[in-house]
């Protein structure tokens, strides 16, 4: 390599004033290139790095994972339990920027911190940032039970006991979620939880049950959810990632399963009836009787066999080859089955029908866009 430049450099006639100059200018050419690359650099590590408040909530929560990842110990141990962490012990640990230094709005005053809830095996990481007149996270049922939402006539969003539930045949309750449509069914009050429904059910069939019933000497299923298929069936189906991803399943919680039997004379639209008997907490449940009767605007509509219950009713399911299973047992004997296809009817526990499952949102969920319309459904903002 010397030898190929000195034979270089002996080719070029330094004595020769105008090659001495054409040499200069190319020095200085090279030299300003050179400070010109480092100007940019400085640049875009000065400006280019920092972000905006709005970007602020994603490195607040990979800044949270690695600030738990080393403090593991201080995680919680128990369902829905949580802990939480403030930007300024994250920036103190050295987990993420000054804000100072981070955002692109120098006069930006933020305050925040990071909560991470124990939901089943997940743990989820939501960062809350309030930025004076700029920016304020916002969680989803916030967005839903916004005043401008309720209402006490026609269809929307009602206020009944403790809880905000959708009603009528005409509402915006439409949600994107793990790559599936979803219709709102209410928003708890208490704990601000999102119980919402699949708008589209299963391609396959399940039994409900199959075992052999004593009562009616044969293996027509007994209507008991504990010991039944279908629980086997909806365990098995969380199990896997063939319904919800681990990225999705930390936003459901664990929920007691109402379970309770009721008649079709039974005129209670609360879940009262169904909730009288509960199974231990799990992620996924059906859709029950009382859920559809309270959809319903019809004041005719009082118990399941009331025809009048699909009016104005976004519950009712006009598809007759679509037959969805609910949790709930008929009280009257040991075999029948509430099931919704277009009605609320009974079947015998060993027939097959579609599921359509029902999840609890956590309250942590955060609002990224949507107005819950069927083109412009809510979507939150999920973290990788």
């Amino acid at each position: 390599m010397k030898e190929k430049i000195s034979k270089i450099k002996s080719k070029i006639d330094t004595s020769n004033p105008m090659t001495r100059k054409l040499l200069k200018n190319i020095i200085i050419a090279a030299i300003i290139v050179f400070v010109g690359i480092i100007i940019l650099i400085i640049v875009k590590f000065l400006f280019f790095s920092r972000i905006s408040v709005t970007k602020l909530e994603e490195r607040m929560e990979k800044a949270a994972k690695k600030y738990y990842t080393e403090y593991s110990e201080l995680l919680p141990e128990e369902d829905k339990e949580s802990v939480t962490v403030s930007i300024q012990e994250l920036v103190n640990n050295n987990n993420l920027k000054s804000l100072d230094k981070l955002l692109k709005e120098k006069d930006a005053s933020c305050e925040g911190n990071v909560t991470v809830t124990r939901n089943g095996s997940e743990y989820l990481y939501t960062p809350y940032l309030e930025c004076t007149d700029l920016y304020k996270t916002k969680r989803l049922y916030e967005e839903i039970i916004n005043d401008k939402n309720i209402v006490e006539e026609k269809s929307g969003l009602y206020h009944i006991n403790s809880k905000y539930v959708y009603r009528g045949d005409d509402v915006n309750n439409y949600l994107k979620f793990a790559n599936q449509n979803w219709r709102i069914i209410s928003v708890d009050e208490e704990d601000h939880s999102i119980r919402v429904l699949q708008e589209k059910g299963t391609k396959q069939s399940y039994v409900w049950d199959d075992r052999y019933n004593s009562d009616r000497k044969s293996n027509i299923g007994i209507n008991e959810y504990d010991t039944s298929r279908i629980r086997e069936s909806l365990e098995s189906l969380w199990q896997g990632d063939k319904v919800f991803k681990d990225k999705d399943k930390k936003y459901i919680l664990n929920k007691p399963l109402c379970i309770g039997g009721r008649n079709n004379k039974d005129t209670d639209k609360t879940g009262t009836v169904e909730c009288q008997i509960t199974y231990k907490e799990l992620p996924l449940s059906l859709m029950l009787p009382s859920d559809y009767l309270m959809a319903s605007l019809d004041s005719q509509c009082e118990k399941t066999d009331d025809n009048s219950c699909s009016n104005y009713n976004y519950l009712y399911n006009d598809d007759d080859d679509a037959y969805y299973w609910s949790t709930t047992p008929y009280k009257s004997d040991s075999k029948n089955v509430f099931y919704f296809g277009p009605d609320p009817d009974l079947s015998s526990a060993n027939h097959s029908y579609k599921l359509k499952f029902v999840i609890n949102l956590s309250p942590d969920s955060i609002y990224l866009k949507g107005d819950g319309t069927k083109d412009n459904p809510y979507i939150i903002k999920q973290f990788d």
